[in-house]
C-alpha cells in the first residue's frame, strides 16, 4: 500500500509554549487511521497543518507523495476533503448549495454546476439520507443533520482522502456511532482525531497517541489501547472489555 500521508517531525509553537514537536505520521492507502490524546495534546493542530489552516515548512507534510507546499489550496482539495465539528453557516444556503460546494475545487472561478454536479450532488444527499431535505436551509438543521450533509458535501468533492477534525463533538450517541459507520463504509483513507476511546478502538485499525505535542505510541489499535496507556497519558482507571456481541470497549472506572 502506497502512503497517502505523511508528516515528518512537525513542531509548532506558539509565542514560548510548544504545541507540536517532531509528530510524525503515516497514513497508507485505505487505512482508517486515529489519533488520540489528552486536551492540549496537539491533536487537532497537527490536522490543521495537513488541511493547510496553520502554514507548513517544505518537506514536512506530504499528501500522494507531493510536498503539499507544493500545491495550491485548489489542488490539495481534489486530494483530501475535511469534515469539521458541526458549524453554522453566516449565509442561508440550502442543503443542496452546502453540498455543492463540495464541487467547486473542479470547477473554474466563477463556473457554476452543470448537470454532473448535480447528479453527483444529489447521490451524495441519497446516500446519507437528506435527498429529501436538499431545499431546507442548512442553518435550520439540527446537529446530527449538519453533520450527514456535511459529509455529503465532502462526498461530492470526490477526494480518496478523508481528514475529520473532531466531527463527533457535539453530535449525540446515535449519531456519532451512525457516522462513523457511514465513514468506515466508504473504504476511503482516513486520518481522523477522537475524543471518544470506543469509537476510536472500533474504526480506526491503526492509532497514534500523542501527549504535549509528542509521539507517546503507535501501533494496532487493539495493542496502543490498553490499561497503561489510559493510566500513564489519560490519567484514568480503567480496562478493556469484550462485550456480549465480541465487541471491544474502553470501561473507566475514574480518574487517578
Amino acid at each position: 500500500m502506497s502512503d497517502k500521508i505523511v508528516v515528518n517531525n512537525l513542531n509548532y509553537k506558539i509565542n514560548d509554549k510548544n504545541i507540536l514537536q517532531s509528530a510524525s505520521i503515516k497514513v497508507k492507502e485505505g487505512q482508517f487511521v486515529g489519533i488520540i490524546g489528552p486536551n492540549g495534546s496537539g491533536k487537532t493542530t497537527l490536522l490543521k497543518h495537513i488541511y493547510r489552516v496553520l502554514p507548513v515548512r517544505s518537506d514536512t507534510v506530504f499528501i500522494n507523495g507531493i510536498d503539499i507546499t507544493k500545491l495550491s489550496i485548489r489542488q490539495s482539495s481534489k486530494f483530501m476533503t475535511v469534515m469539521r465539528q458541526e458549524n453554522n453557516s453566516v449565509f442561508d444556503y440550502t442543503n443542496l448549495e452546502m453540498v455543492l460546494m463540495g464541487r467547486s475545487p473542479h470547477k473554474k472561478i466563477y463556473e457554476t454546476a452543470d448537470c454532473k454536479d448535480l447528479e453527483i450532488a444529489f447521490d451524495s444527499l441519497k446516500y446519507v439520507g437528506m435527498f429529501d431535505a436538499k431545499d431546507r436551509l442548512f442553518n435550520t438543521l439540527s446537529g446530527g443533520e449538519k453533520q450527514r450533509v456535511l459529509m455529503a458535501r465532502s462526498l461530492a468533492q470526490e477526494t480518496d482522502i478523508f481528514i475529520l477534525d473532531e466531527p463527533t463533538n457535539h453530535l449525540d450517541v446515535y449519531y456519532q456511532w451512525n457516522l462513523m459507520k457511514s465513514i468506515k463504509k466508504l473504504n476511503k483513507t482516513v486520518l481522523a482525531v477522537f475524543h471518544d476511546l470506543s469509537i476510536a478502538l472500533e474504526y480506526c485499525d491503526y492509532l497514534y497517541v500523542l501527549n504535549d505535542g509528542k509521539n507517546m505510541a503507535e501501533g494496532k489499535s487493539a495493542e496502543v489501547l490498553n490499561k497503561e496507556v489510559l493510566r500513564d497519558i489519560f490519567k484514568v482507571d480503567s480496562e478493556i472489555i469484550t462485550t456480549s456481541n465480541g465487541k471491544r470497549r474502553v470501561l473507566i472506572y475514574g480518574s487517578i
